[in-house]
């Protein structure tokens, strides 16, 4: 009998129940009222060549321990983004196809998966506050768990965001 199979036969019930808890706690922790699946238009995301600030939305994908916002940015150029299979990791552009979203978003969405530090907790509940930041749609769970899936998975993704966000993907109980 191996340790697992030992371990098991003494508390199968008790190993169970820990880990599924185990794997819910996990999870990150968000700023109060920010929700994984949540997208926000970021009225000063950037500043291009002419200095004029430039918005971007941004989907929340989860939390880290320090409640910084793990997040990847959405883009509705098709630029040879494919839109079959849905979730493309290979060159020139990683990404997850949304198709079309629906309310402010009334064209073709991507998730772009390329490579995105986490927000600052701190910076993001700042810029909701200041209305910078926007809350323009939710994502079905059913979708996001697609899109978390696929995240995950991305070359871009560091090891922490990828663990973070598989602990999301369990404690939303995506199948």
């Amino acid at each position: 009998m191996s340790r697992i199979d030992t371990l098991s036969w003494k508390q199968p019930r008790n190993i169970k129940l820990s880990l599924i808890r185990r794997s819910a706690d996990m999870a990150g922790k968000l700023p109060v009222e920010v929700a994984p699946g949540q997208i926000y238009r970021h009225d000063h995301f950037y500043c291009d060549a002419a200095s004029q600030w430039q918005a971007k939305y941004l989907l929340v994908l989860t939390g880290t321990p320090d409640v910084d916002v793990v997040f990847r940015l959405l883009t509705s150029r098709a630029h040879g983004r494919l839109e079959q299979p849905p979730c493309y990791r290979g060159n020139p552009y990683p990404i997850f196809y949304f198709g079309y979203l629906g309310g402010v978003l009334t064209t073709k969405s991507w998730l772009d998966l390329r490579r995105q530090d986490d927000y600052d907790g701190i910076s993001f509940t700042t810029d909701l506050t200041a209305g910078d930041l926007l809350l323009v749609a939710t994502l079905p769970l059913e979708t996001l768990c697609q899109a978390l899936d696929c995240a995950a998975s991305a070359d871009d993704t560091t090891r922490q965001q990828e663990r973070l966000i598989r602990d999301q993907r369990a404690a939303l109980h995506c199948s």
